[in-house]
């Protein structure tokens, strides 16, 4: 029962992730607590990571055939800007307090969230802000660095950062969010599959799944979810008028923002 759960949940994951460039660890996170609550943290979170490492991969491989995605040398700026936010992020953990964190972020959130609805039927993004490489870095360096530090799906943040500061157009958000949670979320998981841990599960299978605190059979049941629906996603990114879109997006932001405010 519980990994069928669990590929119901990727269904969701799958959607929000190709549709709105949000990677789903705020909806895996809850269901992987409340199915498994003797899971520690890290394990959960790192189970969240990984499979954001594969829907966000078999998003961009779509949105690469759909012809939604940058070029290599703009691919390299965004994945390796995430990175070294999200390793430099990584050795911050243990000094920054991660609620207080959550808080702010949660309230910036908010308030992008009221910009983009404020916006929706004024002006719309230019063309332009896909050329600003440096301010698109930077976005991308702050995005794994906070990912890193608070455990929150990247996409969260570099969706309304890539709406607000860079500027890109509406159907280019979830392509260029998907390819900075691949960079965010890869380098995220990885160390957790050398840190050793003892977890105690009824299924004696998913028991013998775990490499470090990463599950991959949680990941294999979440990511087979996920693959079903993206497909629809990306095609509803192509055709979702972008006013709309822009309606739904700020009110998942507003709820996403609302969310972590009460849970930190």
């Amino acid at each position: 029962m519980e990994l069928l759960a669990l590929l119901v949940t990727g269904l969701s994951v799958g959607l929000v992730s190709s549709f709105f460039g949000i990677g789903g660890g705020s909806i895996i996170i809850p269901v992987l607590y409340i199915l498994f609550p003797s899971l520690p943290p890290a394990a959960v979170i790192s189970t969240s990571l990984g499979t954001i490492a594969l829907s966000a991969s078999l998003n961009t491989l779509r949105f690469s055939k759909a012809g939604l995605t940058p070029g290599k040398k703009k691919i390299i700026a965004l994945f390796s800007a995430t990175a070294l936010g999200a390793v430099i992020g990584s050795q911050f953990i243990y000094i920054l307090p991660a609620a207080v964190l959550k808080k702010f972020f949660s309230v910036v959130l908010i308030v992008l969230a009221i910009k983009v609805f404020i916006k929706k039927g004024s002006s719309s993004p230019s063309e332009e802000g896909d050329g600003k490489e440096t301010i698109l870095k930077v976005v991308c360096f702050l995005g794994g660095f906070i990912s890193s530090v608070t455990g929150l799906g990247g996409g969260a943040i570099f969706v309304p950062f890539f709406i607000s500061f860079v500027k890109l157009p509406m159907k280019k958000i979830s392509p260029y969010s998907n390819i900075a949670m691949v960079a965010a979320s890869v380098t995220g998981v990885i160390p957790h599959f050398f840190r050793p841990g003892e977890f105690e599960l009824k299924s004696e299978l998913a028991q013998a799944a775990f490499i470090g605190h990463v599950n991959l059979l949680f990941i294999l049941c979440l990511f087979a979810g996920a693959f079903l629906s993206s497909k629809l996603g990306v095609k509803l990114n192509d055709n979702v008028d972008e006013s709309r879109k822009k309606l739904l997006l700020s009110l998942l932001l507003f709820g996403l923002g609302l969310k972590i405010l009460i849970s930190a």
